[in-house]
């Protein structure tokens, strides 16, 4: 997988810890903070980690909003199922349900377990029906 894009990856200050291929939320002040509830709308997916350490020291972290990205599964996901994020900002299927759900991508590999990285075309901002 080719390196940054400095259009579609643009830095933030992280909040606090940020771990690296995990989903992202941002704030109105140029931060990110680690995702907390499951399938909440995420932002973006950061393509680098954070110490709570490093971010009280200002570390800046670039953070995936557009194409194709690595992201760290949260469970067992077949290929180019929709995917959400976990309450940990892992991708996770959609849920079985009739209501609107938050869809981050779309998984363009297969993840056998959670925890692994699989690679995720992000459509962030769509609401989906399953």
């Amino acid at each position: 997988m080719p390196g940054p894009s400095y259009i579609a990856d643009p830095s933030y200050s992280a909040s606090g810890a940020i771990t690296r291929f995990k989903a992202v939320k941002l704030s109105d002040v140029d931060t990110v903070t680690a995702i907390s509830l499951s399938g909440v709308a995420a932002d973006g997916v950061a393509q680098m980690a954070s110490t709570a350490a490093e971010a009280t020291a200002g570390k800046v972290i670039p953070v995936r909003h557009y194409g194709v990205t690595r992201m760290i599964a949260g469970d067992v996901i077949n290929l180019r199922a929709p995917v959400q994020v976990d309450a940990t900002g892992r991708a996770i299927p959609l849920a079985a349900t009739t209501a609107k759900q938050e869809q981050i991508g779309i998984a363009l590999k297969a993840a056998a377990a959670a925890n692994d990285v699989i690679y995720v075309l992000l459509t962030t901002g769509v609401q989906r029906d399953t």
